[in-house]
């Protein structure tokens, strides 16, 4: 499975209370939980992603924001198709990667890929 999208940065040890603040948990709807993502670090960052955009961790060095971004989920490649770079990272499990092909983890849940 390959992903392409704009890489946005945002560095290293970003953790599930900056992605979705837990003064947001009280509600499911994603629509809710999504206008919230990451405001804490980053007011913009409902304004300025869109869909299929690539939030970039461990090669926030290497690679520029903006920058178009191929990951290869299958393969652990990693291409930065702005400069041509390349780079080697470890693929993700069968069982994430069958999560990701479904859906989410809900539409995993319900297809019965996990239990």
């Amino acid at each position: 499975m390959k992903c392409t999208g704009k890489a946005v940065k945002y560095g290293d040890n970003v953790d599930t209370d900056v992605i979705i603040p837990a003064r947001y948990l009280n509600t499911s709807d994603p629509r809710e939980l999504a206008a919230h993502c990451m405001e804490d670090i980053d007011k913009s960052f409902h304004d300025k992603i869109a869909p299929g955009d690539i939030l970039v961790e461990g090669l926030v060095d290497v690679l520029s924001e903006g920058d178009t971004v191929e990951a290869d989920l299958d393969a652990g490649v990693i291409k930065d198709l702005t400069t041509g770079k390349s780079f080697k990272t470890e693929p993700f499990p069968a069982f994430i990667q069958n999560i990701i092909s479904a859906g989410g983890l809900v539409e995993a849940a319900k297809k019965g890929i996990i239990a």
